[in-house]
C-alpha cells in the first residue's frame, strides 16, 4: 500500500509565508495613526543620535507643535548603537593562526633587533 499524507517539504493551507499577522497589523497602524504614515523609527534614533533631542508633543496645547527635548549622552550612544547594525554588519571574531594551523611564533625584540628585523622583513618583501 502507499503512503498517505502530504510529501515532505509540501505545505497545504495556513497563513502564506511572510504574511502578518492581526496584532502586528494592528500594532502598524496604530503606530501609523499616531507618527504617520511615513514615519521611520530607525531614521527617529538617527535623528536622536545625531542632534541630540527628542521631538515631543508641546505641552502648551495653545501653542502646538513640537518641541525639542534634549537627551543623555548615553541615549545617544543606545541609539548610535541601534542605528549602525541597519548600516554596517556585525563582527565576528577572527582566530588567527600560523601556517598551516600551527600556533603564531612571538618574539620579543628589543630596539636594534627590531630594527635588523623589520630592516630584514622590508628587503624579503621588495625582493618578492
Amino acid at each position: 500500500m502507499g503512503a498517505r499524507g502530504v510529501p515532505p517539504g509540501q505545505k497545504f493551507g495556513g497563513r502564506a509565508k511572510g504574511s502578518l499577522n492581526k496584532s502586528t497589523i494592528d500594532l502598524k497602524a496604530a503606530i501609523a495613526a499616531a507618527c504617520g504614515e511615513d514615519w521611520d523609527p530607525v531614521v527617529a534614533m538617527a535623528k536622536i543620535a545625531k542632534f541630540g533631542v527628542i521631538p515631543t508633543l508641546n505641552p502648551d496645547p495653545e501653542a502646538g507643535g513640537y518641541v525639542d527635548t534634549p537627551v543623555n549622552d548615553k541615549i545617544r550612544q543606545t541609539c548610535l548603537k541601534e542605528v549602525s547594525e541597519y548600516i554596517h554588519c556585525k563582527r565576528r571574531a577572527v582566530e588567527v593562526s600560523g601556517v598551516d594551523g600551527d600556533p603564531i611564533e612571538m618574539i620579543t625584540l628589543n630596539d636594534n633587533k627590531a630594527e635588523e628585523t623589520l630592516l630584514a622583513m622590508r628587503v624579503a618583501l621588495e625582493a618578492e
